[in-house]
């Protein structure tokens, strides 16, 4: 039986996900779900702030009863719904912390990124973004996806002749590039964690 429950868990999850992704909230969870575990399943996954987005408005207690007029079962016209079944208020604290989090976090990773860059672009250096910070665009609305860091690939360019760039210069243009990022970022109060080769890890 708890297999079952499970497996009706994530098949809700993948409903929440489509639907945030569509821009629309889900339909309602069925009633042999438990909310603890369709947010189990979230969090295994980090899509716990993509599918807060989602979750239908009277998915809360207090949502629901202001929506029913504080009736403990209620007829919607489309499956009779039990305000028992209603998400625990703890856990809809924590999911929504979740959300906050992620948003809080995009928003603060964007505006360090943009200073830093400027400062990069100052000291002659390019830049190419890639991953999260990329894929994070493509989300109906900011905040939607979980980050814990931020990729980008620095050095110098050059054009290559054919409409398009090229890495420029050689080892000794390549430890200029290092100083010059291992300086900015200091100066924006980062300390570098590790490195591998010419990839660097800050924080």
């Amino acid at each position: 039986m708890q297999q079952g429950g499970s497996l009706g868990a994530m098949d809700y999850l993948i409903e929440l996900m489509s639907a945030a992704l569509h821009g629309r909230k889900a339909t309602r969870k069925p009633g042999g779900v438990r909310w603890e575990d369709v947010y189990r399943a979230a969090a295994r996954h980090a899509v716990q702030p993509l599918v807060f987005a989602a979750l239908p408005a009277d998915s809360f207690a207090d949502a629901h009863a202001e929506q029913h007029g504080g009736e403990s079962g209620c007829d919607t016209g489309v499956a009779p719904c039990d305000a028992t079944d209603a998400m625990p208020a703890e856990l809809a604290a924590q999911w929504r912390r979740d959300a906050d989090m992620a948003l809080w976090q995009q928003i603060s990773y964007d505006a360090d990124r943009e200073a830093i860059l400027a400062d990069f672009k100052e000291a002659g250096l390019s830049w190419l973004p890639l991953k999260g910070i990329m894929a994070a665009n493509y989300y109906p609305q900011p905040g939607m996806r979980s980050m814990s860091d931020q990729d980008l690939v620095v050095g110098f360019v050059e054009p290559d002749g054919s409409g398009g760039w090229r890495p420029r210069g050689e080892r000794r243009q390549s430890d200029e590039v290092d100083k010059l990022v291992m300086t900015i970022m200091a100066e924006h109060g980062y300390k570098e964690l590790s490195r591998a080769g010419r990839e660097h890890s800050f924080g």
